[in-house]
């Protein structure tokens, strides 16, 4: 009999409450809770404490939860909350359906938000607000353009009309609403809740009080792993460009990804005068107990798909090349203390993290190597610099997000290595959905490619390196040690990727076929 881990109870629980995230405050005190099965357990999961539905106390608590209340739930609810306590309930309709709002508004509840969550609401990736359905149509428009092969996009197109046919009344769906009792934004409150609402009014060009006709926003719940980061886009009234981004921290250890790009933020900020193109500006960061928020800036332009990839290789290449030396030299510093401390971390962790599973000749080989090569510059380190987290506009300028795994004072070089492999990888259609099915000799394959002069991707790679080099002033001999040097640094994160999937210390197998332990092995061998 298969058995579930506590674990992914847990995580279940903790997604099935995403909402919260669209509350005033999502975090959570006093919970009245009239719902019960999935949405009991997950309200439970997230809240202080449940308050007692017979009591006959009023204002005691912060949150009502119900799952199709009647007027009669909805007035006791209303008593029962403090001023500004937020009420979030789900329904049942066909279309859009007036009812939700009308009743909630006759309770004497205020600044009514409708929502449809996708896929479902028991397994959401993205929450729509029901008074936009122009960012609906956006989200599934770029899905289906971005569809590589014939049936991915007749999946996608056929998903977007059955999201068209619930819009219109024809199946029943399950729709969420967001409400406030008065004064909800007035109220001094915690400090991230009203620096929230008052960044988002400055955004929006709206008062706070206008905030309930003004923005909308779309919230993405999607990513694998409890530690996924919940992204939330504020968009002013009729706009299809958000003004805004706000990510949060699901559970605790995730928060340190977001104020580590917090300080990274910060750090570019005051690197230079001139703000660098495509860097996102952080407007805010706060932490109340296990919740962290940071808002920061929109960027330009639309995402990298892999047509792009495929039409436009050497143009993105450069392009990001380009984007990587202003960077580098930004924030360009030859440190020899500096160096030596980051090489001596790596091989610590790389040792304790692989040490079981790495044979004794590939560990020295890398400590040989390291030790000869000369100082590197130190430079910030974007770390994840990926095609999925690039943007690029009309005019084929870029911009950066997702800059959680930052490091302000890392090693010039990798960034370029890791995003030139990478950009191979995704044309070629090795990442994304198809990754998993992707056998570790196919990526072998495809980095060799990517690297070797007798290849066109490679010449390209090659080039945009050897451009990077020569502003960096790196050694001729560099090249070869970087990609290890990559490598290195990427085993790191993979091992933890690895060790929050098991739950616990990864399985010798799962280390071996990580794919950046294996470019490793590649590049020592």
């Amino acid at each position: 009999m298969m058995t579930t881990h506590p674990n992914e109870v847990s995580h279940r629980r903790l997604r099935r409450a995403d909402w919260r995230f669209l509350l005033d405050d999502p975090q959570i005190g006093v919970t009245l809770c009239v719902a019960d099965g999935a949405l009991r357990d997950s309200v439970r999961h997230v809240s202080q404490s449940l308050a007692d539905l017979d009591s006959c106390d009023s204002e005691d608590c912060d949150l009502f939860v119900a799952a199709d209340p009647t007027a009669q739930m909805l007035d006791a609810a209303w008593s029962r909350l403090r001023p500004g306590g937020s009420c979030y309930t789900e329904w049942t309709v066909r279309g859009d359906s007036p009812r939700p709002q009308s009743l909630l508004e006759a309770a004497g509840f205020e600044h009514v938000e409708l929502y449809r969550p996708w896929p479902s609401i028991d397994h959401s990736h993205v929450w729509f607000p029901g008074s936009a359905p122009a960012l609906a149509a956006q989200y599934f428009s770029r899905q289906i353009a971005a569809s590589r092969g014939l049936l991915r996009r007749v999946i996608r197109t056929a998903r977007y009309a059955a999201f068209h046919l619930s819009r219109r009344g024809l199946i029943t769906t399950r729709v969420a609403a967001i409400a406030r009792k008065a004064p909800a934004i007035t109220v001094s409150g915690a400090a991230h809740e009203s620096a929230l609402m008052g960044a988002i009014a400055r955004a929006c060009m709206a008062s706070p009080e206008q905030l309930s006709v003004h923005p909308h926003r779309v919230m993405y719940t999607g990513g694998p792993r409890a530690s996924s980061k919940i992204i939330v886009s504020v968009y002013a009234n009729g706009e299809t460009r958000p003004r805004l981004i706000v990510k949060s921290a699901r559970v605790s250890r995730a928060a340190a990804g977001l104020m580590r790009e917090s300080d990274t933020l910060d750090f570019l900020c005051r690197a230079s005068p001139v703000p660098l193109d495509g860097v996102p500006h952080a407007v805010f960061s706060a932490r109340r107990a296990d919740v962290f928020v940071l808002c920061e800036s929109a960027l330009d332009g639309v995402p990298l798909t892999p047509q792009i990839a495929i039409t436009k290789y050497e143009a993105i290449a450069n392009a990001a090349t380009d984007w990587l030396i202003r960077l580098a030299t930004t924030t360009h510093e030859t440190s020899h203390a500096q160096w030596c401390a980051i090489v001596d971390r790596l091989m610590r962790r790389f040792r304790r993290f692989y040490g079981a599973v790495a044979d004794p000749r590939l560990l020295s080989r890398i400590t040989e190597t390291l030790r000869r090569v000369a100082v590197l510059p130190c430079v910030c380190e974007h770390r994840d610099f990926s095609p999925w987290n690039l943007l690029i506009d009309d005019r084929g300028r870029l911009a950066v997000a997702d800059w959680e795994s930052s490091q302000p004072r890392g090693v010039a070089g990798p960034d370029v290595i890791y995003f030139l492999t990478h950009l191979a990888f995704y044309r070629d259609g090795l990442l994304g959905a198809r990754s998993a099915r992707a056998s570790t000799s196919a990526f072998r394959s495809a980095y060799r490619q990517a690297w070797t002069m007798e290849s066109t991707t490679g010449q390209i790679n090659n080039a945009c390196f050897a451009r990077y080099s020569r502003a960096l002033a790196l050694e001729s001999s560099a090249p070869p040690v970087l990609r290890m040097l990559t490598w290195l640094i990427h085993s790191e994160s993979e091992y933890r990727r690895a060790r929050e999937d098991a739950q616990g210390h990864p399985h010798p197998q799962s280390l071996r076929s990580g794919l950046f332990f294996n470019l490793l092995e590649l590049e020592c061998s």
